[in-house]
């Protein structure tokens, strides 16, 4: 099994699975029949979104009636019965297949293109593929509606090659410098640094900076756990918070801003606080960061 740092490093990406509309698969952005349903499968992860989607009318004010991601008015879709099949009883099967992969998101795709040389039938949900890796255009703008980026993969590696046969190097966008963080109302170009603040929380994003970089390159927390290793202070790693192990790292106070980055960064990637994730799941996502980004 990958470790998590081999698979960002070397990693999928939503760019990558997009290029199979290129290639491999056969996938192209036309929509196509999908067969025993009477309706058609647009199978690129990117659709277009209208100027003006529709909206809903509330007190005579138009809102979004939601995002264009999963919307079950009439309940989720799954569980509702064990048998729904007219008659009581599905129909008998009308082909015979080596594969059946289900779900038509990176794991899948990837799933079935690699098993491309097989007859293969990939089944998925919604009208479109790419599952949390799914995009959209407004107008003429391309944006993520889940899964953005991958971490740039070492060269030389089996998915290195992986991302030149699809085609990735000639539409990724390589991520370079530090992000631009609004604060304000103001865009911040070095928030990281911790510019515009107090000499001393300067010094504490200073310090965190190294705890992260340190983390990164010499103190990596593989999860799942290498074998035949020894593994004992990761487990360790594991009995603390994220946030506890951070103070504990930096041996200063945290300020509130950066306290407040942090926060936002672990409610993004685990829906949950810094005060709540482990310190080992915290840092393999969290230093996995520095390697890099293919956007």
């Amino acid at each position: 099994m990958q470790t998590r740092r081999t698979f960002l490093r070397q990693g999928m990406s939503a760019a990558a699975i997009g290029m199979l509309a290129k290639r491999g698969l056969g996938i192209t952005h036309d929509r196509t029949p999908c067969v025993g349903t009477g309706k058609s499968l647009n199978s690129a992860p990117m659709a277009s979104v209208p100027p003006h989607p529709k909206s809903t009318m509330i007190g005579g004010l138009p809102f979004s009636d939601w995002f264009t991601g999963d919307v079950y008015p009439d309940g989720f879709p799954f569980h509702q019965c064990e048998n729904c099949f007219k008659g009581g009883e599905p129909p008998a099967p009308a082909e015979e297949v080596d594969v059946v992969v289900v779900g038509g998101g990176l794991s899948g795709l990837t799933t079935a293109y690699m098993l491309r040389h097989h007859n293969t039938v990939l089944l998925e949900m919604r009208d479109r593929f790419g599952g949390v890796a799914q995009g959209e255009f407004w107008r003429g703008t391309p944006y993520s509606l889940g899964t953005a980026y991958v971490i740039t993969p070492d060269e030389g590696t089996f998915l290195d090659s992986f991302y030149t046969e699809l085609g990735l190097p000639e539409v990724v966008r390589v991520h370079e410098g530090d992000d631009l963080i609004e604060l304000g109302g103001k865009v911040i170009e070095d928030f990281w640094t911790g510019a515009g603040q107090s000499p001393a929380d300067v010094k504490a994003f200073e310090r965190y900076a190294e705890v992260v970089q340190n983390m990164a390159y010499n103190e990596y927390p593989d999860i799942p756990l290498p074998k035949g290793k020894d593994n004992q202070w990761i487990i360790d790693l594991d009995q603390k918070t994220l946030r506890q192990d951070i103070e504990d790292r930096m041996g200063m106070p945290v300020p509130p801003l950066l306290a407040g980055a942090i926060q936002a960064y672990c409610y993004s990637s685990f829906c949950a606080g810094w005060e709540e994730v482990s310190a080992a799941s915290g840092w393999n996502f969290l230093a996995a960061e520095e390697f890099g980004r293919w956007v």
